[in-house]
């Protein structure tokens, strides 16, 4: 058996678990058991002195400040070795049990990729390839969500396209309301993004669109989901509190083969209009010095308040400061003007976005990023 090997990976997997500063008895758990299945002609014993032995090195490693030339060569080694899907596959069992990633984690996982030799495109492929072999080995990985996010998503894209065109903006935007619901936010948003894309190529390929449709109906009967799904979908298409023609025809034909009646789903689309017209206030106004922060400023009023400000400043010294966060701002930019406007002006909008940027402005605030008056870096 190649120890070198084990050895390796063992040293990829601690540095994963230490991304966020510490190592947790859960996560090590998860590594021991994902990595020493591999080396099962080694005796338990063994593997123990070798983690041992491996976890003293890095900690070592840490102190003397040679920790990128240990991680590197380790890389090596797993390079040499032609193991370098199964050590990403290992970063995504042990760092995402949950289905998703921390930043720390991601960003680690980004480091070990370049040392690995991967390509910025490569690499987030490798991540999603990771991710389905995860799910693949471990049916519990994550709750299994991606069929009703299917299902949701070509209801939704059915919906967006009911007029005969397919408009991009319109579809980001819907994408984002789609995959920002509870019911699938467990679902890593890389995984629902690449859900997303393959959704809108079946969707524009399929010649049995009504089989195609009746799929998703069928599935969302069978999880309880009908009423959600066009509460949903009316949302992404009457955003300005109206149906078109082609719109209702299509939430009727769609609750139909739900098994809604017209009286049904003219109920749900009703309330959810209602919800919307209803809800209407000032923020517009208040979105019109967004600079680019379009949902926050939305959600908490102000271009100019403490968490804006807190949120403001991730942008510019942390996001801005790697390709795949400058990625995430120039695609933020491009949808949420349109989805602010869309959407800006009903509480259900804000009600689902404040929980989120709530959590990300405490713990961004815990880290030392501060909530005091800024002025943006124009590092575009």
């Amino acid at each position: 058996m190649n120890e070198n090997l084990l050895k390796a990976r063992i040293a990829i997997a601690i540095g994963n678990i230490m991304a966020d500063g510490e190592i947790e008895d859960a996560e090590l758990q998860t590594a021991h058991s994902t990595i020493d299945k591999d080396f099962a002609d080694i005796d338990e014993a063994t593997l123990s002195s070798i983690w041992a032995a491996e976890i003293e090195s890095f900690g070592n490693a840490l102190k003397t400040g040679s920790i990128d030339d240990y991680l590197s060569t380790a890389c090596e080694v797993i390079k040499a070795n032609d193991q370098a899907v199964t050590a990403m596959i290992d970063l995504v069992l042990i760092s995402a049990g949950d289905g998703d990633m921390a930043d720390d984690e991601f960003q680690y996982a980004y480091k070990i990729a370049e040392k690995l030799g991967y390509s910025e495109d490569e690499f987030l492929h490798t991540l999603l390839k990771a991710f389905e072999v995860a799910q693949d080995k471990d049916e519990n990985f994550y709750t299994c969500r991606q069929p009703l996010a299917r299902a949701l998503f070509a209801i939704s894209i059915g919906a967006v396209c009911a007029d005969g065109k397919v408009e991009d903006d319109e579809l980001k935007a819907a994408f984002l309301v789609v995959a920002a619901d509870a019911l699938i936010d467990d679902v890593p948003h890389i995984v629902l993004k690449q859900i997303w894309d393959t959704e809108v190529q079946k969707f524009i390929k399929e010649e049995d669109m009504g089989q195609y449709l009746k799929n998703a109906a069928d599935f969302l009967k069978t999880v309880n989901q009908t009423d959600e799904a066009i509460r949903k979908v009316t949302f992404v298409v009457a955003s300005d509190g109206e149906l078109a023609d082609a719109e209702l025809n299509y939430l009727l034909n769609v609750g139909e083969l739900m098994g809604k009646t017209t009286d049904e789903v003219t109920a749900i689309a009703k309330a959810a209009i209602q919800e919307i017209v209803g809800s209407k206030s000032s923020s517009s106004s208040s979105t019109k010095k967004s600079g680019g922060c379009y949902v926050a400023t939305c959600v908490y009023g102000s271009y100019d308040c403490p968490e804006v400000w807190t949120l403001r400043r991730f942008r510019d010294n942390t996001l801005a400061a790697t390709w795949y966060g400058r990625l995430f701002i120039k695609t933020y930019y491009a949808v949420s003007p349109t989805l602010v406007k869309w959407f800006g002006h009903t509480e259900w909008f804000k009600n689902m976005w404040k929980p989120t940027l709530e959590k990300m402005v405490k713990n961004l605030q815990s880290k030392g990023v501060e909530d005091t008056p800024y002025d943006d870096k124009m590092w575009r």
